[in-house]
């Protein structure tokens, strides 16, 4: 049986790794909470799912993808503190 254009696609070879996939979400969401931040639902996806790719793309050992999540939280706490064009930070415009 072959699964029509409409209907629910097969998961992208090797699938998706849920664990790092949730730890990356509850790191995020952990990072704006700290950082007196707030993000909405749109903009958590897309950093999730940034994280995620480069993470995926750069390192091919799950305990690699891990620690490396650990450097890209602390790029991402440096972002919010971080002024932008204006004098804002990236925490007072997400």
């Amino acid at each position: 049986m072959r699964p029509s254009e409409d209907g629910p696609k097969p998961p992208p070879a090797g699938g998706i790794d849920r664990d790092l996939l949730a730890a990356i979400h509850k790191g995020v969401a952990e990072v704006y909470r700290a950082e007196n931040a707030r993000i909405s639902a749109d903009p958590l996806a897309d950093e999730v799912a940034r994280i995620y790719d480069d993470l995926v793309a750069t390192y091919d050992s799950p305990d690699k993808r891990l620690i490396a999540l650990d450097l890209a939280l602390h790029q991402l706490r440096r972002e919010l503190r971080s002024p932008v064009a204006g004098g804002t930070s990236r925490k007072q415009v997400s």
